[in-house]
């Protein structure tokens, strides 16, 4: 963000210096995040819903992620928490920052994750390392482990939610989020379009995400070849931290 543009969102919004509240959504690509980020985008309470691609590391991050949203949105009346989702490693967060926001960690199974990442960018980026099966296998077992980190210094702090029940239960897993995040009405399993839904590096980019509802049918990738070898270290991995995230998950969702 240059000068002139953080002057010019600071006289528009001066609420941007007062304390505000932050949910931080920790995942990996293609994980229904974007699905999650649209309901939770949708509440009056929460401003954000898309990837912002940056890391925070101190108190100044929280001020930077603000003046950046509001270079493109305008504050709703009622709102006061920002949002912002983390699906890659190189984008850090401290234990601090942490500490002191509402954590919602969502993981996928790895097999259809894994074919909807090839998928997507055979899609959008035919030449990236992820259209091969083995790079994208890769990437889902690092940011597992990632994801996993992150959780062992906040135990009990984290909402866990399997990516899969709020397709199969969303009214169910909507009133535990709301519970956990504290939010004075519920979180509807409806919305509406934003200014980037829909768009490359705002998130899911396909039809699914502009209907404006949940979709339980999910696509089906499974004419895509995998890896067995790194596919089974990958579900190895995926079953040890799930099952850790299950047991540190916070106990106060309802």
């Amino acid at each position: 963000m240059n000068i002139p543009s953080l002057f010019s969102a600071l006289i528009q919004h001066p609420k941007t210096l007062l304390k505000s509240d932050h949910i931080f959504l920790i995942s990996h690509m293609r994980g229904n995040t974007s699905l999650l980020s649209h309901l939770l985008g949708n509440h009056s309470e929460i401003e954000g819903y898309y990837e912002m691609h940056i890391g925070y590391y101190s108190w100044k991050s929280l001020y930077r992620q603000k003046l950046l949203y509001l270079q493109e949105h305008t504050l709703k009346a009622k709102s006061h928490y920002f949002f912002d989702k983390i699906l890659h490693n190189e984008h850090d967060i401290s234990r601090e920052i942490l500490t002191k926001s509402k954590v919602i960690i969502m993981l996928r199974e790895p097999e259809q994750t894994i074919r909807s990442i090839i998928n997507l960018y055979k899609k959008t980026e035919p030449n990236h390392a992820y259209c091969n099966a083995e790079n994208a296998t890769q990437y889902y077992i690092e940011r597992l482990q990632g994801i996993y980190e992150l959780a062992q210094k906040i135990p009990g702090q984290f909402y866990y939610l399997q990516a899969d029940e709020l397709r199969h239960s969303p009214e169910q897993q909507l009133l535990k989020l709301q519970h956990y995040l504290d939010l004075n009405s519920p979180i509807s399993a409806e919305y509406e379009n934003f200014k980037n839904t829909g768009k490359e590096k705002y998130g899911d980019s396909s039809s699914n995400i502009k209907t404006g509802k949940i979709q339980k049918q999910a696509t089906d990738y499974s004419s895509i070849e995998l890896d067995e070898t790194l596919l089974t270290v990958a579900i190895e991995k995926y079953h040890h931290i799930n099952q850790f995230l299950q047991q540190n998950t916070a106990k106060n969702t309802l």
